[in-house]
């Protein structure tokens, strides 16, 4: 018995479903689903397998937990009109998050690992998915905005990553900063990379009141 993952490939909304005998070819029995691969063709939905379980009871619990997971009940994101089980609508979050943390800590077999990973490899995106993608970062961005600081954080972690080189450069005032673009840097704050270059190695005591040590 398995729960499996149907993913439009055009528009990137997903179904969470349910099936009793593995067949390869079965994509669910909404309405909904139906009426979506009609009209996009089968040809543009994938099929993943998520999850196995033996017994029914089990099965129900866990389709419902991959609904609640994947938020497939939102009209914007999938094609369940149901929080799964048998078809019961009516099911409160309460008794969903029970059911998702019985199943929180089961296991995928190796198998379904690789079965996901394969798929998420493969997926195309197309232009409307991707725009798509784009309009929910935009969202995100205004609703919830990055503080300079944040964006500090990432930008050096980002350069961190790719970096050769690493200094420690100390102002005037004793703040110490590390950095991993010189060049950079000393733009940003109106000094200049060959002087502190100078002071790393000892011919200049300090540049602007700034003192700099490379670290590697």
């Amino acid at each position: 018995m398995q729960i499996y993952k149907i993913t439009n490939k055009i528009n990137g909304k997903i179904y969470i479903g349910k099936d009793t005998k593995n067949k390869n070819n079965y994509y669910g029995s909404g309405i909904v689903i139906k009426d979506a691969i009609k009209k996009y063709g089968k040809d543009n939905f994938i099929k993943e397998i998520i999850d196995e379980c033996e017994d029914y009871n089990t099965l129900n619990e866990k389709e419902m937990k991959w609904i609640l997971f994947y938020n497939s009940t939102d009209v914007n994101i999938g094609y369940n009109r149901s929080h799964g089980g048998d078809g019961f609508s009516g099911i409160t979050l309460e008794t969903i998050n029970k059911i998702a943390q019985k199943h929180k800590g089961s296991k995928r077999t190796n198998e379904t690992k690789k079965k996901m990973s394969d798929a998420a490899k493969d997926k195309p995106k197309s232009e409307e998915h991707k725009k798509s993608l784009s309009k929910s970062w935009e969202k995100r961005k205004i609703e919830h905005p990055y503080t300079k600081e944040t964006l500090e954080k990432m930008k050096n972690s980002m350069l961190g990553k790719n970096a050769k080189n690493t200094y420690k450069l100390i102002n005037k005032e004793g703040k110490e900063f590390i950095v991993y673009n010189l060049t950079q840097f000393s733009k940003d704050n109106e000094l200049q990379a060959s002087i502190l270059c100078k002071v790393m190695s000892g011919e200049r005591t300090h540049h602007k009141g700034w003192k700099c040590e490379k670290l590697n």
